[in-house]
């Protein structure tokens, strides 16, 4: 049980950590021009959505999702490609209905740059996830389905990965755990910069 936890707390600290640890840049004298004009579809999502506050379609080779949030009420958008779990996510605020926020994540953790805007639409803040990683995502995804034959384009349920820094906050990392059996689970980190394996051990299960 200890391990489990043990377990559960990297990767719960891989996926909230990386909202952490990267710079944020005011880049508003730079880009105070920028506005973003698009708006959430408030009339086609009120006619349409389920008793849960939610609308789910299918557009091309895309599922688009559109629902209110519970934290805040604003309005999120979310696209994910069937072929993937690449995912596209926008907020939209509440009141003026403009987008708040936008950005990619794979699937659970954010990835490339993500923007800020504020009430009218312009643009505050830039983040960007990637800063850092030179062995990129797809690096990632391809090396984990060559020497691991786990391909997590598909069905990632019985799979834990994220990325965050390493312990000493120096190194920028990926972690991936998987079972092995119902007794061992396999832990490994893999190198943001080179893509090299820096850990892999086997825990116990139980």
């Amino acid at each position: 049980m200890k391990n489990n936890l043990l377990v559960t707390i990297i990767f719960f600290c891989f996926l909230c950590s990386a909202c952490q640890n990267k710079k944020e840049k005011n880049i508003i004298k730079h880009l105070k021009y920028k506005i973003a004009m698009k708006k959430f579809d408030i009339e086609r999502f009120n006619n349409k959505k389920g008793i849960e506050n939610e609308l789910s379609y299918v557009e091309d080779d895309t599922i688009v999702t559109l629902k209110r949030l519970a934290e805040n009420n604003d309005y999120c958008e979310i696209k994910k490609s069937i072929k993937d779990n690449f995912i596209k996510k926008n907020v939209y605020d509440s009141k003026t209905h403009l987008l708040k926020s936008e950005g990619n994540l794979f699937y659970r953790f954010p990835i490339g740059k993500h923007n800020f805007y504020n009430e009218n639409g312009v643009l505050t803040k830039e983040i960007n996830y990637d800063e850092g990683y030179t062995f990129t995502v797809n690096d990632f995804i391809s090396k984990v389905k060559q020497e691991y034959n786990i391909d997590l384009n598909t069905d990632v349920s019985n799979v834990n990965f994220g990325r965050s820094l390493s312990k000493n906050g120096r190194l920028p990392v990926y972690g991936i755990s998987f079972k092995i059996n119902d007794e061992k689970i396999r832990y490994i980190e893999i190198n943001g910069i080179n893509g090299e394996v820096v850990k892999d051990e086997i825990i116990n299960s139980d």
